[in-house]
């Protein structure tokens, strides 16, 4: 950015004990001259912009177009750097975007749905279908970690065009995995969650000339602060790269073992008479649920992304991503508040599914002028695979009846039925085709991105015999 001081600021300049004044020479280098010159009277300061010292990235992934300055494009993005999660001490994807305030988490903390959800500008967004990693939709699981991630970017509003028909009408998220830096990457660090739960971290990484490996992991386990409530998380990262001036790839590969249990999940209203006061919240760390509710999965994410500079101003892209999860409900009592008195009809059942998701995507960019107007073309096509397999809902034999108030009043841990096998049961797969350009004029100053995409999305559900 650029002032023009004039008049009033020489005049403040002249007071220096040292007065100098600077002129800006044709070369673009600073002469000094001394104050008594009268044929300089225009001070031109050029300073160099920072943001947010480090915790807000100028850049973020727009999609097809790839890595943009935030500044230079007509959306809506915001980009949170590891520095910001790092003074955050997030430890979840909702601890993060929720400093967003057109981010809201609906369910509020873990343990509280089986699947992390947002409202983005008052639509709802899920993990499973709106965040992507490095630009690849459909891998990341229920509730993804965040320990090897280097920026999470945040788009809000509608992006289909731009992401081929998985982003919501809210918005999408994006996850750009940590590289290996010059200096060499070393972390090793502690921490503590009430009640009890105690973990380490480690971050790694290490540059060899154009080939750089980065290593991240993490384990907590322990008691949380709801009372009979335990938290236990293994995560584990590895990102290589190699780069050149004319060819880069990088892949990542990712592993996350989550679970919990006796966490405060959602409380029913369905049976609780429609002319009574709302009822009251349980107390401070008391639970409403038994403790033996519990939770979680295992996810493993593979990612590979190229980049080929063939052409001066050409770039050809090709990735791919492969993830596999498994995980469920061991138990889950849909607890189902019944008066002011806090009774309470508990239904148990049990719940396991497993996905098999593949994700791709190509393109081409390039620049070129046609008389004044620039262009900025990309084009290229995506595919989402994703083929789901449940166990249906396992009922328990009997219900429970308690008091949500008093803790002591619980039913005793059921004994679990054998798990039924997991069956197909659905099939989603998403192809699409794009091009996109942008044009500019006036070295630019005017910009306008247009564009078409088709995208086809064909959706099969299975029932327990495997029929359609």
């Amino acid at each position: 950015m650029s002032w023009v001081l004039r008049g009033a600021s020489l005049a403040a300049l002249a007071m220096a004990s040292a007065p100098v004044l600077a002129q800006e020479t044709t070369e673009g280098r600073v002469q000094l001259a001394s104050a008594d010159r009268s044929d300089v009277d225009t001070i031109i300061v050029n300073g160099q912009r920072v943001v947010g010292d480090g915790q807000v990235a100028t850049t973020a992934r727009i999609g097809i177009l790839g890595d943009q300055d935030v500044l230079d494009t007509p959306f809506s993005t915001s980009s949170l750097t590891s520095e910001f999660i790092a003074n955050q001490q997030a430890n979840s994807l909702t601890e993060v975007v929720e400093n967003d305030p057109s981010v809201h988490s609906v369910y509020g903390g873990r343990g509280a749905s089986w699947t992390t959800t947002f409202l983005i500008r008052g639509f709802q967004s899920r993990s499973t279908d709106d965040v992507a990693v490095n630009g690849l939709f459909g891998l990341v699981n229920y509730a993804p970690s965040i320990n090897y991630v280097d920026r999470v970017d945040i788009f809000k509003g509608p992006s289909s065009f731009l992401n081929g028909g998985v982003g919501g009408v809210g918005g999408t998220f994006n996850f750009a995995p940590k590289r290996a830096s010059e200096a060499g990457n070393r972390h090793i660090g502690v921490s503590y969650l009430s009640d009890s739960i105690l973990g380490t971290e480690v971050d790694f990484g290490q540059r060899f000339g154009n080939f750089g490996a980065r290593v991240t992991g993490v384990y907590r386990d322990g008691d949380g602060k709801i009372n009979g409530s335990t938290f236990k998380q293994q995560n584990a990262s590895l990102g290589l790269d190699y780069a050149t001036d004319s060819f880069k790839i990088g892949a990542d590969f990712i592993y996350e073992d989550t679970f919990n249990r006796g966490y405060l999940y959602l409380v029913s209203l369905a049976g609780y008479p429609a002319s009574a006061p709302f009822p009251r919240p349980v107390e401070g760390q008391h639970r409403g649920q038994p403790d033996w509710m519990g939770a979680g999965y295992i996810s493993r994410i593979g990612t590979v992304r190229a980049e080929w500079t063939f052409a001066k101003d050409w770039t050809a892209t090709a990735a791919y991503g492969h993830s596999f999860t498994s995980g469920g409900y061991d138990s889950y009592c849909t607890v189902e508040l019944l008066d002011t008195a806090g009774t309470t009809r508990c239904n148990v059942f049990g719940y396991y599914s497993q996905e098999k998701n593949d994700s791709a995507d190509v393109s081409v960019r390039g620049k070129f002028t046609t008389g004044p107007i620039s262009h900025s073309i990309v084009f290229g096509g995506n595919y989402i695979n994703r083929v789901g397999e449940n166990s249906g809902s396992i009922p328990f034999p009997t219900s429970y009846t308690f008091n949500y108030y008093n803790e002591a009043d619980r039913p005793s841990r059921p004994t679990f039925p054998t798990r039924p096998a997991v069956l197909l049961g659905s099939k989603r797969r998403i192809t699409g085709f794009f091009v996109g350009d942008t044009l500019g004029i006036a070295d630019d100053l005017v910009t306008a991105t247009v564009g078409v995409r088709k995208t086809v999305v064909r959706t099969l559900s299975f029932n327990r015999a495997g029929v359609v």
